[in-house]
């Protein structure tokens, strides 16, 4: 079984900025959040068996240790490229009016930045391999990742 779970609230999400691949620091409501996460997983019965991937983005690397430490796993949460945001270019760091004034919510792709099919490949490699690798079969898998 994989859950995916999505980083908690960052000082971006606050400022309403684009993320993309910089990086912000967690919250402290963003470290309660991964709290949380971690207690609902084990309230599923989800535990020091599981397997935890996280993208290396701070934002996701943070929620994920906070989760494995809820859960007492005791390997470290394993890095892979392919669970980062989709990249945006020119456009992270930057909120919505910075670029374009006229907006009324923000946008999710940058002229210069990843496109969906590139990530949509990205995800799908990552979850292909998972699902022939035999190591992870029999046990809870959890992914910490970005995404709005």
């Amino acid at each position: 079984m994989f859950y995916l779970i999505r980083h908690g609230q960052t000082t971006f999400n606050v400022q309403k900025r684009h993320q993309g691949w910089v990086d912000s620091e967690l919250t402290e409501l963003g470290r309660q959040q991964a709290r949380y996460a971690g207690l609902t997983l084990l309230s599923l019965g989800i535990g020091s068996e599981s397997t935890v991937f996280t993208s290396p983005l701070g934002r996701a690397a943070g929620t994920a240790k906070i989760i494995s430490e809820t859960l007492n796993v005791k390997s470290q949460p394993l890095v892979d490229h392919d669970l980062k945001e989709i990249g945006m270019g020119t456009w992270e760091g930057k909120t919505e009016a910075e670029f374009n004034p006229q907006a009324t919510q923000m946008s999710l792709f940058s002229p210069d930045g990843e496109s969906i099919r590139t990530l949509s490949a990205r995800l799908l490699n990552l979850l292909n391999g998972l699902q022939n690798t035999q190591q992870h079969r029999g046990s809870s898998s959890l992914m910490a990742r970005q995404g709005e």
